[in-house]
């Protein structure tokens, strides 16, 4: 009976259920495999061949399967056969394994594929290969296999069979080929390699591989190749397992050149000669030489063979500049740069023109009428006509061929040739002599445009002229009247004429003979009685004294003006018999008053009033204030909220001190300051809250002043007038007299802009303003300023920031930075230093071309120059140009505008070197002389710089002590005297002794402003206290009278 059945046999006591049957059955089949085990250790090594065709793996023991399902007893199985015939297929990174299929054993369900002892691969049966993936080229590893039944037994492994994964994929195709052709080479290059196996890469010429580059390389040169012959070109990439790509695809190809270009010309040469230009110059040394090109005034005008050393240009334009250069070609087109530098040739004439024909000479009164043939001749200038004795009597520019000469001898033979003149002075022969009479027998013509004009007991009679007239007669009522010469007005005044009667005048013309013209047809007027003209040429000038203003006026037209009455303000306060001036005293000083004047006659009839004339009466401007110190923060620096009238009278300073009963802030402010009066004004007041480290833009601003203090300009971000919302920088002015702000920074039917700052404040090292330059005519009417606003004129397109002119008075804009004739100029101007003369004739500003010196240049606002002032001689050469410094008071220019002030680095006997630092100099616009302002250190920076109204006197700030006795080492101001040399020290104390030094190093907060009032009177602001008790170690403002010897605060 089979086991498995008497097992099913085993009975359990009555009554036991079917788990308890189940446990005895486990239990026997336990012990019965226990057996079972025992046996095949012996048992089944010496069996299994016979049984399983194939090998067991060592140690391996028959495995007995237990089911645990009641009551079937699982089978003892044997495994699968193993596997044989295992091989390997190295490829790139992986092994292809292959075996037979095993046949014997039990029923197989799987083969696993071991790699290097480890589990790799799990094999469905049915299939004998697999491949094993992400291993490492060039290692080797060991592989076997097994098989495993479906009861779970598995074979022994089979032999190991040993691989090693190889490279066998060629690398990517290279790509991205080009050549480019050089000369006698062929550049390549392509794109880099995108993957990571390309080791090199081989350069095929012509299907021949040339060179190999590593991998990394995207370029190479082919050199040594023959030129005008066509090279194909490819790429082959290599990978490190020396797989080779296919060729790059498509193949490119280069002809390789003459790119090289011959060499200059050289030794060109000039000659200039009769309408033309004989040129030379050196062989040429290139053997591929093929032709040189002439260039003349940049242009081709010929083309000549190689070897050929020498041409000239005919049919020039005599004295015209022409400039020629060389440009050398070889055979393959290649051409040399121009020869350099050019050669310039001036064509010559040297042919006189022909003689002169046909002269004819007609007689006239005491003139002679020539006329001639015209002269052939390009070049013709003109002619000359000579005299008997060869003297040129006149001469007539081509192409008029007559002249008429007068001034002569009437019934005197004079005798005239002729002679044509070129340009080059060349003259021809005379001509056959001419001789002619002048004589006169004709009246001149009657006269023409008679006029009279019917005045007070009298007539006034103007003509027209007659052309041979040397005297006029003026005939009233048949009776001759007057008598006027030609050379004078033509206007007589008939007088003493008794009003109401009609009279007829007549006018004669009589020429050198006597003859008379015939009498015109009579003009009839009546002599009135009127009033007297009103007075003209009325003059009012502030007098000597205070309360005094001197008037004069033009003498009356009639003669019965018996005297004249002179009105201030519309009062009588002068009757003035018989003259015309008169000296009015006891005005109210300080003040501007209107004053006219009025004639009266004989019958005490008055005439209308004379044009208004306004006029300052003269005030007792005080003193400074000598023994009062500064108040606390009345200082100013480079210039901001500094401004001042040259008669002393007017001064407007920035400050914090409270001049005035309503200032309760702390904020330093801007004040106008009325010396004559004593009163005290702030232009722009701050709210109380303000404290003494806050400020706006209106009160930090630099300002001008009109020289009648009536009118201030500054710039600003504060909205002064509705139209302005941008926020930006404006420049304005300020009517002192009505408190009207005008917007200045605008085009003249325009506002501010809303998005470009209407003035500009550059900015550098040497720049310490703190807000832009403005400058102002003396009247005030016109107001120049910085701006890149391009609409503030039309057809302001360079984009770049310019000067301008705004007359407030008609709103025109001009602008300033222009060239001579009005247009573009390469200078751009900058700044912030700004100046203009009182007249507005002339402004100075700074200004640079790319590539040149930041130089100062003067425009004339009348004829429109523009002149580089900063230039300094050099001897047998044009002057050079050097560069300037461009803060706030670093230029200054006389009122003439004949001097210019300015602090340059530039050596005057070597203006291409430097000094270290910059120093000041005068230079006459007239001359050219440049005079040194300072001693001629080099230790520290001259800068502020002042000129007096007539540019005799120099003012210069520097700490370095121009005078021995000067000290302090703090920066100080001097004054030059350029006719004799003399040097003052200016911040000094009033009896000329020097200031004491002040704490800490100099540094640009003590650069205070000097404003030149005269040659003797300055403001400056300055951190020495120039009178006893200044210790507020603050840029303080101090008036200095140097001849009177005055120093003291004008704030105290």
């Amino acid at each position: 009976m089979p086991l498995h059945r008497a097992l099913t046999s085993v009975s359990t006591p009555d009554g036991a259920d079917a788990t308890a049957r189940r446990l005895a059955v486990r239990s026997l089949l336990a012990a019965v495999a226990v057996a079972l085990a025992t046996a095949a250790a012996v048992l089944v090594p010496a069996l299994a061949p016979s049984l399983v065709g194939g090998e067991q793996s060592p140690g391996a023991a028959p495995v007995v399967r237990l089911d645990d399902a009641e009551p079937v007893l699982g089978e003892v199985l044997f495994p699968p056969g193993m596997p044989r015939g295992v091989a390997l297929t190295p490829t790139d990174r992986a092994l292809v394994v292959r075996w037979d299929a095993v046949t014997t054993g039990s029923a197989l369900r799987e083969y696993r594929v071991f790699l290097d002892g480890t589990l790799a691969a799990t094999v469905p049966a049915g299939t004998t290969t697999t491949r094993l993936s992400g291993l490492v080229n060039g290692r080797q590893y060991s592989v076997a296999v097994s098989a495993r039944g479906t009861n779970g037994l598995e074979s022994m492994r089979s032999a190991a069979v040993t691989g090693v994964p190889v490279d066998d994929a060629p690398p990517p195709v290279p790509t991205g080929l080009v050549a480019v052709r050089g000369d006698a080479q062929v550049s390549l290059a392509w794109h880099a390699a995108s993957d990571t196996d390309r080791t090199a890469v081989e350069v095929l010429r012509d299907g021949v591989r040339v060179t190999v580059l590593p991998a990394a390389v995207t370029s190479w040169t082919d050199t040594g190749l023959v030129n005008d012959r066509t090279y194909r070109y490819s790429l082959v990439a290599v990978d490190a397992a020396g797989n080779r790509s296919a060729a790059s695809s498509p193949v490119v190809s280069a002809t390789p050149t003459d790119l090289t270009a011959p060499a200059v010309p050289t030794g060109l040469r000039g000659v200039a000669g009769d309408e033309s230009a004989a040129l030379t110059w050196d062989p040429g040394t290139d053997v591929d030489l093929a032709a040189v090109r002439v260039l003349q005034d940049g242009v081709v005008v010929a083309v000549l063979p190689a070897g050929t050393t020498s041409w000239t240009a005919t049919g020039l334009e005599v004295g015209r500049p022409y400039r020629y250069a060389l440009v050398a070609v070889d055979g393959h087109g290649n051409a040399s740069g121009a020869s350099s530098p050019e050669v310039e040739v001036v064509p010559l004439d040297l042919t006189p023109p022909g003689a002169v024909d046909g002269v004819v000479a007609r007689p006239g009164d005491r003139s002679a009428q020539l006329s001639w043939e015209p002269v052939t001749d390009r070049a013709l200038a003109g002619y000359e006509v000579l005299d008997a004795d060869g003297v040129v009597v006149a001469r007539v520019d081509a192409p008029a061929t007559a002249v008429r000469l007068t001034d002569l001898a009437n019934d005197v033979e004079v005798t005239y040739r002729v002679v044509a003149v070129d340009r080059a002075g060349n003259r021809s022969t005379p001509s056959a002599p001419v001789a002619v009479t002048p004589h006169d027998d004709v009246p001149p013509a009657a006269v023409e445009g008679v006029a009279v004009i019917e005045l007070d007991r009298a007539l006034e009679v103007t003509w027209s002229p007659v052309g041979d007239a040397v005297a006029y007669r003026v005939v009233l009522d048949g009776v001759l009247a007057a008598e006027v010469p030609a050379g004078s007005p033509l206007r007589a005044r008939l007088d003493g004429l008794q009003p109401g009667v009609e009279r007829s005048v007549v006018v004669l013309a009589v020429d050198a003979a006597g003859n008379v013209s015939a009498a015109h047809a009579a003009v009839r007027a009546t002599p009135r009685d009127l009033p007297p003209s009103a007075p003209s040429g009325v003059v009012a000038v502030p007098g000597d004294r205070p309360g005094e203003v001197a008037v004069s006026w033009a003498a009356p037209v009639e003669d019965d003006v018996v005297e004249h009455r002179v009105l201030v303000d519309g009062e009588l306060v002068a009757l003035v018999p018989g003259a015309t001036e008169v000296l009015l005293t006891g005005l109210a000083e300080g003040a501007e008053v209107e004053v006219v004047v009025v004639a009266v006659d004989g019958a005490g009839s008055p005439s209308a009033v004379s044009a208004v004339v306004r006029v300052g009466v003269p005030s007792s401007v005080p003193p400074y204030l000598p023994l009062v110190p500064p108040a606390e923060g009345s200082g100013t620096a480079t210039g901001a909220g500094l401004a001042a009238t040259r008669d002393g009278r007017w001064v407007v300073v920035s400050t914090a001190a409270r001049l005035e009963a309503g200032d309760t802030n702390a904020a330093p402010e801007l004040h106008l300051l009325d010396r004559a009066r004593g009163t005290s004004r702030r232009v722009a007041p701050l709210p109380a809250s303000w404290g003494s480290s806050s400020t706006d833009s209106t009160n930090a601003s630099a300002v001008v002043l009109s020289e009648d203090g009536r009118y201030l300009a500054l710039s600003t971000t504060t909205r002064l007038v509705p139209e302005d919302r941008n926020n930006l920088l404006d420049a304005y002015r300020l009517d002192l007299r009505t408190g009207e702000w005008a917007l200045v920074s605008a085009p003249a039917a325009g506002g501010a802009s809303s998005s470009t700052a209407g003035v500009l404040l550059p900015t550098g090292s040497s720049v310490h303003a703190r807000s832009p330059g403005l400058a102002m005519t003396a009247d005030g009417s016109t107001v120049l300023f910085l701006s890149a606003r391009p609409d503030l004129v039309p057809d302001d397109r360079n984009g770049v920031a310019d000067v301008f002119a705004k007359d407030l008075t008609t709103g025109e804009v001009r602008r300033v930075s222009t060239s001579s004739t009005g247009g573009e100029t390469p200078l751009r101007a900058t700044g912030p230093a700004l100046e203009v003369t009182p007249d507005g004739r002339y402004a100075v500003f700074p200004a640079q071309a790319s590539g040149r010196p930041l130089v100062l240049v003067r425009k004339d606002l009348v004829t429109g120059e523009l002149l580089v002032a900063s230039t300094v001689p050099r001897a047998g050469s044009t002057p050079v140009e050097v560069s300037v410094f461009r803060d706030t008071g670093d230029v200054a220019v006389s009122d003439d505008g004949r001097y210019v002030a300015f602090s340059t680095a530039a050596k005057p006997a070597a203006p291409t070197t430097s000094w270290s630092t910059g120093l000041a100099y005068r230079k006459d616009l007239v001359t050219g002389g440049l005079a040194p302002l300072g001693t001629g250190q080099t230790a520290a920076w001259e800068h502020q710089l002042g000129l007096d109204p007539t540019g005799r006197y120099g003012f210069v700030a520097t700490a370095a002590p121009l005078l021995a006795e000067d000290g302090n080492r703090r920066t100080d101001h001097y004054r030059r005297d350029l006719a004799t040399g003399e040097l003052r020290l200016v911040t000094s104390r009033a009896d000329g002794s020097v200031a004491p030094s002040t704490s800490g190093s100099v540094t640009p907060a003590e650069y205070g402003r000097v404003l030149v009032l005269g040659a003797d009177r300055v403001l400056v602001g300055t951190v020495l206290p120039l009178v006893d008790g200044d210790a507020n170690g603050l840029l303080d403002v101090y008036g200095r009278d140097l001849a009177r010897g005055e120093a003291g605060a004008v704030v105290g």
